[in-house]
C-alpha cells in the first residue's frame, strides 16, 4: 500500500481517526500505532487490487471502509492492550544470534 497518495487531515471523528491509524500501520508498518487489524486489512486490500483495476478496487473497498467506520462508531472505547509478540514474526525483530 506504499505510495497511496492520500493527504493527511486532522479529524475529530474517533472512528475515522482509528481507521487512519489502521491504514497508516497497514501502509508503513512502523508500529507508530497499536493496530493489530493492519496486517489483515493490508492482505485484503492487496488481494483485491490483484483481481481488478484501480476503479474496481475502489468500488469494492468502499463497503469495507464503510463497515469499519460503522463498527468503530458503534463500539465502546476500550483499553487496548498490545498482543503478545511471537519471536521472529514480521512485526517483531529477531534477537541477535
Amino acid at each position: 500500500m506504499a505510495g497511496t497518495g492520500f493527504t493527511v487531515k486532522r479529524t475529530t471523528d474517533a472512528a475515522l481517526a482509528r481507521i487512519a491509524e489502521i491504514i497508516h500501520e497497514a501502509d508503513l508498518d512502523d508500529e507508530r500505532f497499536d493496530a493489530p487489524e493492519a496486517p489483515g486489512l493490508d492482505v485484503v486490500l492487496r488481494g483485491l487490487s490483484m483481481i481488478g483495476d484501480d476503479e474496481h478496487t475502489m468500488t469494492v473497498t468502499k463497503p469495507v471502509f464503510d463497515g469499519l467506520c460503522e463498527y468503530y462508531r458503534r463500539s465502546k472505547p476500550q483499553v487496548r492492550h498490545p498482543l503478545p509478540q511471537v519471536q521472529g514474526s514480521p512485526r517483531t525483530p529477531r534477537a541477535p544470534s
